[in-house]
């Protein structure tokens, strides 16, 4: 297969540019104290940094004592003071927040180096696997990952990167027909486990061959979340974290792509609205199997069995943000690959990489001025118990920064549409998609030599 030596070339030299910015950030961060950026403020970093913490000293990581402390110790660190009273809640289950258990041990400004320098390696393996899986130009795949990553995970700091890496890799292999080292590679997409369980859902049904091996790691997953978290925190979690943090977000319409945050906007009630959006994802993860054995069949691709569910379940919901669009990346560029309206597909492709809500914050926030008055300090303080869930404190800030959002409704929805506009097209193009010859297939083949050694070591 031919090698595009300067694509290549334009490849490295991005990730190479990303690198030099991270460390020359670095390097400006620790010159100018107080400075806010990716690698000293990382919003949702520091709240999983602090949850595994509190998890390795055998103390409630859900609860806002001693979270919100170590909040403010870890911000400390790089001389920025957290809002006070203010917490941010750690929203993991317990197996989820081991590796973040093991990363607390460092300090936090290592910690958010070694997360920042972890996700850019997730981004170049999920880069090489998508253009092996795809055949597609390198550099396109590079830009879009790039900017996906880079805007709405890296910046705050989600583990999304490692996500969307491992769901790659798990297609790979199940290309390949590795079909229990692609259930393996799955069970990590369940750090997020409403994208997680998509994925490992499409295998155990569309996969009799990995069932068993789907089942076991689904069971080791349980173990390990009740050897770390023993079964009160479990319990805690599934009774309490996570229909708070669902309630916690109804409002925030200006953030979420959720249907509950839409329903909730449109004058639907909380309870409404949440029932809403868990009926739209059941049905969206039906749906996302039933697309996934469609596409296998008519394209021979088992690629589709991990990459179709995580994707639409992204439709609707109770909990979207723009970062978690990133998911639904390799799925678009799998079928731009088999498309016959090619073009289109990848125009869809790269308007879905933008994250538009990030973008929105990080360059068009003070485009919209608003005149609401916004004075925390006492409705934090209410609600500043810290033997209450971290989510508590996380639902009154919610409702505050969305009165200071100085954009209208109409406005945050101009926003939302570029995503839920190319979430659509590419639906409909998978929908209508057919079964493609050989030589219908992307004869441009643009392939790192990194990508050979990754098919052979997927393959022993």
């Amino acid at each position: 297969m031919a090698l595009k030596r300067p694509a290549l070339f334009a490849a490295c030299i991005a990730v190479f540019a990303a690198l030099v910015f991270v460390i020359s950030s670095y390097v400006s961060d620790e010159a100018r104290p107080g400075h806010a950026g990716p690698l000293t403020d990382p919003t949702d970093l520091v709240a999983f940094y602090c949850g595994g913490k509190g998890l390795a000293e055998r103390v409630d990581p859900y609860r806002a004592e001693p979270q919100r402390s170590c909040e403010r110790r870890a911000f400390a660190e790089s001389r920025i003071r957290l809002m006070e009273h203010l917490v941010m809640p750690e929203t993991l289950p317990p197996y989820a927040i081991v590796p973040f258990a093991l990363l607390s041990f460092a300090s936090f400004r290592v910690a958010c180096v070694v997360f920042v320098l972890g996700s850019l390696a997730a981004a170049m393996a999920t880069i090489l696997i998508i253009v092996r899986l795809t055949r597609l130009p390198i550099v396109l795949v590079s830009l879009a990952i790039l900017v996906s990553f880079s805007l709405a995970s890296i910046y705050i700091g989600q583990p999304v990167p490692f996500v969307v890496a491992a769901l790659c890799a798990s297609a790979l292999a199940l290309r390949s027909g590795r079909i229990a080292l692609a259930s393996i590679l799955a069970l990590p997409t369940m750090m997020e486990p409403h994208v997680g369980l998509a994925a490992v859902l499409g295998l155990f049904v569309l996969e009799k061959r990995a069932r068993l091996t789907v089942v076991v790691g689904v069971l080791g997953l349980a173990w390990l979340s009740f050897f770390v978290g023993g079964l009160a925190l479990n319990l805690e979690y599934l009774t309490q974290v996570v229909p708070a943090q669902a309630l916690s977000e109804v409002a925030n319409f200006h953030a979420q792509y959720s249907l509950t945050a839409l329903a909730y906007q449109l004058g639907a009630s909380e309870t409404v609205a949440i029932r809403l959006g868990e009926l739209c994802y059941a049905l969206m993860l039906g749906t996302g199997v039933w697309v996934a054995a469609r596409l296998k069949r008519s394209h021979g691709d088992a690629a589709f069995v991990v990459l179709a569910p995580p994707a639409c379940v992204l439709v609707g919901g109770v909990y979207v943000h723009d970062h978690l669009m990133a998911v639904a990346l390799p799925f678009a560029f799998l079928i731009a690959s088999y498309a016959r309206r090619r073009a289109l597909v990848l125009c869809a492709t790269m308007v879905l990489a933008v994250p538009w809500q990030s973008v929105f914050e990080l360059f068009f926030v003070s485009a919209f001025p608003t005149h609401a008055r916004f004075d925390p300090g006492a409705a934090l303080a209410s609600v500043s118990d810290g033997k209450l869930l971290s989510q508590i404190s996380w639902r009154v800030w919610i409702s505050l920064l969305g009165g200071r959002d100085g954009r209208t409704p109409f406005e945050m929805f101009l926003f939302k549409l570029p995503t839920w506009l190319a979430l659509g097209t590419i639906g409909i193009v998978a929908f209508r998609s057919r079964a493609t010859s050989a030589a219908e297939m992307p004869s441009t083949v643009v392939q790192s030599p990194l990508v050979p050694a990754l098919r052979s070591a997927i393959r022993r």
